[in-house]
């Protein structure tokens, strides 16, 4: 079975020709020297819908894409988008994240990187006894530590910004 995960158009800075500015202006323009090779068609392309077939990840053009997933335009068109949506929103919350935690104090060791935790998610609305490190992981870089929620995407920006996972609490 045969799914799209991604589209990308293969730019660089040029020019073109707007009869709206009256004449040759700066613009994004195809960067041919960086074109794939179209899996169906053989052909080369800069406007690439990548597929996962086969646990591949294959570049297809618009047309071939169509074949290969079995769909009318439109449908191709909304899925391009919807990717699209979903893969901006990602970036920005992404990038949201890697600005917390750089803004985030760093401690001295686990214990109080662990007890800032704690502190800082102390509710006395919350049952008596509940383990507020529970599905934590205290991180480390250049010897300063820092708790958070323990999960993927958590694990990956500590990654690029490269931490390590010391402990899961």
């Amino acid at each position: 079975m045969s799914k799209l995960v991604g589209y990308e158009w293969r730019t660089e800075k040029g020019e073109k020709f707007s009869s709206y500015d009256g004449g040759i202006v700066s613009a994004k323009v195809s960067d041919w020297s960086h074109s794939e090779k179209s899996q169906l068609s053989g052909r080369n392309i800069v406007h690439i819908y990548w597929i996962l077939k086969d646990d591949q990840l294959l570049p297809f053009g618009k047309d071939s894409a169509l074949k290969e997933l079995g769909i009318k335009q439109g449908t191709l068109k909304t899925k391009v988008n919807e990717y699209m949506s979903k893969a901006l929103k990602e970036a920005e919350d992404f990038k949201w994240l890697l600005k917390a935690i750089n803004k985030t104090e760093k401690y001295s060791s686990i214990q109080e990187a662990n007890g800032y935790y704690k502190k800082l998610n102390y509710s006395p609305m919350h049952e008596k006894g509940i383990n507020y490190l529970n599905n934590t992981a205290c991180f480390c870089f250049n010897n300063e530590f820092l708790t958070m929620r323990n999960n993927a995407e958590n694990n990956k920006a500590f990654t690029q910004l490269e931490y390590i996972k010391v402990i899961e609490n």
